[in-house]
């Protein structure tokens, strides 16, 4: 699931305008999921390794 929601975030900095949002709205409330990366200021795979 975490690379779904990846790439769904990756395709959200990609797709000109709205592209994103407009599929996100055409989804049932389900798949909210999906998009959770989405409007995230910081995302997780951008975030430092803390060492042990």
């Amino acid at each position: 699931m975490f690379r779904i929601k990846a790439v769904v975030a990756l395709l959200n900095e990609t797709v000109p305008g709205d592209g994103i949002a407009n599929v996100e709205q055409q989804f049932p409330d389900e798949f909210d999921e999906l998009f959770e990366f989405v409007d995230t200021e910081g995302k997780p795979w951008e975030q430092p390794e803390q060492s042990e």
